[in-house]
């Protein structure tokens, strides 16, 4: 049994070499086709998207190592404003911390402190003006350390 050795100036080196390059080049197109980013909103935002949506119907925003569903409810007499407070994943987890304080500043200038009472886990608290704009800056003290984060309310005027 003879093996054929190829030499680089003979011409069954090149024909290998050719062929092995439109193999690599069609190879290239076709694995592109298959995974196209042009229309996909994923990854036009570079923002992650999670299998479900924020659980409450509220929006999450970025608190640190925490994030916080906010939900902002207009038709509740009571616990206009629930803050649940969940793992980087999105996982809720039960505040069992010292003290929820939210500063409010209204589209109108006026500004408000509102403390969240803890309730099943969750913070709530009823004392806003749901009607205006309200920029909501949270301070949340769990042990020593103090977690904080602000979240803009478009109110009802603006629907």
């Amino acid at each position: 049994m003879s093996y054929k050795k190829f030499h680089k100036h003979d011409p069954g080196f090149a024909y290998n070499r050719l062929y092995c390059l439109v193999f690599l080049v069609f190879f290239s197109i076709f694995c592109n086709a298959q995974h196209n980013h042009s229309d996909d909103e994923e990854h036009a935002n570079k923002t992650p998207s999670y299998k479900y949506g924020p659980k409450h119907g509220g929006q999450i925003i970025d608190a640190g190592k925490y994030k916080l569903e906010v939900v902002v409810d207009p038709m509740q007499l009571e616990d206009k404003l629930t803050v649940y407070l969940l793992k980087r994943n999105h996982k809720e987890i039960p505040f069992d911390g010292d003290t929820a304080i939210v500063y409010l500043k209204y589209r109108n200038g006026k500004t408000d402190l509102l403390i969240l009472q803890i309730h099943n886990g969750r913070l709530v608290g009823a004392d806003l003006d749901v009607t205006q704009s309200i920029n909501m800056t949270f301070e949340l003290k769990i042990g020593s350390r103090v977690i904080k984060s602000t979240y803009f309310y478009e109110g009802l005027k603006n629907h």
